[in-house]
């Protein structure tokens, strides 16, 4: 088909998204309102690049930070499956630079990629557990008070097997072992004592780039939670463990906002959809560090599995941690997903044909 032929078609899927201001620059991208935004403004930073046929004509906005590919906007914009929406494109146009072949294959390489990952974690001797277990009950019970009393402190500490240490480097802290697969591969920690600079600990060596908090305990989930630290997925966990609407949801922090290969594989293997609820709040620069990673981790996973990035669904200057309940089950169902396939069914068989 003639590339003439391909821009018509990108301009039609624009206008089905209502998009004002399209412009068509003779540069051969086109520049827009962002369909993404919510509410939706009148900017033009959202483009696709016709020029980039290679990367399936991608898309990307310097605005909101949302990205993909031309697929992904049928898909969208259609309201159709990832699969289907690649159905639609190969009817319209010659779309060879995206393929199932390819995308089952980054699939099968993310499947290895976590098995082995998890097979070549040191397993982690755990610091001793002390024989007076008030501090952690006290400082628990104190975040509980802060956290709006939506946290269940006995259930926490029993679900995530929370102790408290008093010997050696780690005294006067909580550890909070790290499961993957089975095993303990790693620890988080907290201080009991809020004034003392370093209120976590990392034991030498362990490399959190490749750890999510949480993960065997959100095992057999359909939807991953994927929050920032530990205390914000206590308060989530809290929220929804007593809700049966919302028993398809699972936990996991990240422990920070640095994302790797390694999380994208355990993510993919372990859950079929991804909320990202990353801390709303702006450092002392006036930067709201979480909402970018969010739109980062956002772009870089949809393209797996379905993704809602639901950061921005409670008030600006809190986190998850210290959401209600009602804040925390509100902004889980705030928005929908931008496709609905799940694209792993294409591993096991699915009767998606291109």
């Amino acid at each position: 088909m003639a590339k003439a032929d391909v821009k018509d078609y990108i301009l039609s899927v624009l206008e089905h998204l209502d998009c004002k201001g399209i412009l068509a620059l003779p540069t051969g991208n086109i520049h827009c309102q962002c369909p993404f935004h919510r509410p939706r403004r009148n900017v033009t930073a959202f483009g696709v690049s016709f020029v980039n046929e290679g990367r399936g004509y991608p898309y990307s906005c310097l605005s909101c930070g949302a990205k993909g590919n031309l697929a992904q906007l049928v898909s969208f914009g259609h309201k159709v499956s990832y699969g289907k929406a690649l159905k639609m494109l190969n009817r319209n146009i010659v779309l060879t630079p995206i393929t199932m072949g390819k995308l089952k294959d980054a699939l099968m390489k993310l499947s290895e990629h976590s098995a082995t990952a998890v097979a070549s974690k040191h397993k982690v001797q755990l610091p001793p557990r002390s024989p007076n277990q008030s501090p952690m009950l006290k400082y628990m019970r104190k975040r509980r008070k802060q956290a709006r009393d939506v946290m269940r402190v006995n259930h926490v500490i029993q679900r995530f097997g929370l102790y408290y240490c008093s010997t050696d480097r780690m005294a006067g802290r909580i550890i909070m072992p790290i499961h993957i697969g089975g095993g303990t591969v790693g620890m988080n920690d907290r201080s009991v004592d809020d004034s003392v600079r370093n209120k976590s600990l990392h034991i030498a060596g362990q490399n959190y780039n490749s750890l999510l908090y949480g993960l065997d305990e959100a095992a057999g989930k359909k939807v991953g939670v994927l929050v920032e630290g530990a205390f914000d997925l206590y308060q989530v966990h809290s929220a929804i463990s007593r809700d049966k609407e919302h028993s398809h949801f699972g936990v996991v922090a990240n422990m920070g906002t640095a994302w790797s290969d390694d999380k994208i594989a355990l993510i993919t293997d372990y859950f079929d959809e991804l909320v990202i609820m990353f801390d709303n709040q702006k450092n002392d620069k006036g930067k709201n560090t979480g909402l970018v990673s969010a739109m980062k981790i956002q772009a870089m996973m949809q393209e797996m599995m379905p993704v809602r990035n639901v950061t921005l669904e409670y008030p600006e200057g809190k986190d998850p941690g210290i959401c209600t309940k009602a804040e925390i089950l509100t902004a889980l169902y705030s928005t929908g997903y931008q496709y609905k396939s799940k694209l792993q069914q294409m591993i096991s068989g699915s009767n998606i044909r291109i």
